[in-house]
Parts: structure tokens; C-alpha cells; sequence
């Protein structure tokens, strides 16, 4: 929720309004035309399966919101280069993908969901991945076991330490046999990202 206030508010200063809160009367019916840009939700993890690749990825009519930002941010500290070519264009170098210091991922990581998304890729190109605290919308309680769980499916090794979760993959990660206990969309892209690269076949 606070994600959806803070581009409401950014989209309002765009167009004179200072306020916090915006009163729309209705009543009158609407015309016009606008333009309105790429879904957010692929946006973003088509910016995080960017780190599977070795060459340059080019994403067009990408969202201008804060969460686009979150992911830029998290791929910057790990060295991958992000360009903004023109309104709403991302160019994504991972040529240099590095570890990232944790104050740099814990900053960024805690705005936002995503983050834990980073995990699949990040076991492939580095052998670790960190996740610190977890932000993002209020729904009530929202568990990444499900994403663990399918994690150590595919090999990794799960330790917790007083950062967060520290995920390794001494023997890298193989192909596996997923079934989750509930139809989640996150742990279903987490399975998705992690098994591009993982030896052998995965079975969802």
C-alpha cells in the first residue's frame, strides 16, 4: 500500500497537486486519451531474470515507480549497469555481476518484495545470496518458506544469521521435482527464474 501512495503522490506533483490527499468528484463522464505503460509486475522480474543472462538486456515502456527503482537499485549493488536510454527504455549490463555489501541490499531489500526474486539468479552467478528483512505491500502475513522450500529442492543451502537468510550452493543447483503446497505467483517465479540455469530438468 505504501508503494501505491507514494506514485499516486509523485504522479499528483506531476500535475500541481501538493496535497496528501486528492478529492475526485465525479459525475461528469470522462474522455481523453492516455498512454499507459507496461505492467509493473513483469517490468520488474523481467529486470531480475536480466541477471541470468552474460549479454545486455533492453526493456521498453518500463513503469516510472518505485518499485522499478527498488530493483534498480538492487541490481546496481550488485554491479549490474542500468541505464535509462530515453522515457521509459532500461538497458541491463550483468557482464560484472558482484557481491554487494549487505548495507546496500538491506537499504533497498526492505521497500520492497522483489528482492527475494533475486535468490535463483544470485546462486547461479556468485554461489550466495543474502536476503535481509522484506518489505512491500501489507497483506497480512506473507512467508517466503514456500520459496525456501523450493530452493533446497533445487540444492541450495539455507542458514540463518543475524543479517537474514544466507542461501548458498556448494554443489550448484540441479534440476528437481516442485510441488507447491499453495498456487503462490512469487514462489512460482522464483521456481521459474532459478530452474533457466539449474542442470537438468525441473518439474512445477
Amino acid at each position: 500500500m505504501s508503494s501505491i501512495l507514494t506514485d499516486a503522490q509523485r504522479a499528483g506533483e506531476r500535475v500541481g497537486l501538493k496535497s496528501d490527499k486528492i478529492v475526485i468528484n465525479g459525475g461528469k463522464p470522462l474522455k481523453g486519451r492516455i498512454t499507459v505503460r507496461g505492467a509493473k509486475n513483469l517490468a520488474t522480474k523481467a529486470m531480475v531474470a536480466a541477471l541470468l543472462a552474460e549479454t545486455p538486456s533492453i526493456l521498453t515502456d518500463v513503469p516510472d515507480i518505485s518499485d522499478v527503482g527498488v530493483v534498480t537499485g538492487m541490481l546496481e549493488a550488485y554491479g549490474v549497469s542500468v541505464t535509462k536510454v530515453a522515457d521509459g527504455e532500461l538497458h541491463l549490463d550483468p557482464s560484472n555481476v558482484l557481491a554487494a555489501h549487505f548495507a546496500k541490499i538491506d537499504a533497498l531489500a526492505g521497500s520492497s518484495r522483489i528482492p527475494i526474486l533475486f535468490c535463483g539468479p544470485l546462486l547461479h552467478r556468485l554461489g550466495e545470496a543474502l536476503i535481509p528483512d522484506l518489505g512491500g505491500c501489507r497483506f497480512g502475513d506473507r512467508p517466503i518458506d514456500f520459496h525456501l522450500d523450493a530452493l533446497r529442492a533445487f540444492g541450495a543451502v539455507v542458514d540463518k544469521s543475524y543479517e537474514g537468510i544466507r542461501l548458498t550452493a556448494p554443489n550448484g543447483l540441479k534440476g528437481a521435482s516442485i510441488e507447491l503446497p499453495y498456487p503462490s505467483v512469487g514462489a512460482t517465479e522464483q521456481v521459474l527464474l532459478t530452474a533457466v540455469r539449474a542442470e537438468g530438468v525441473t518439474e512445477l
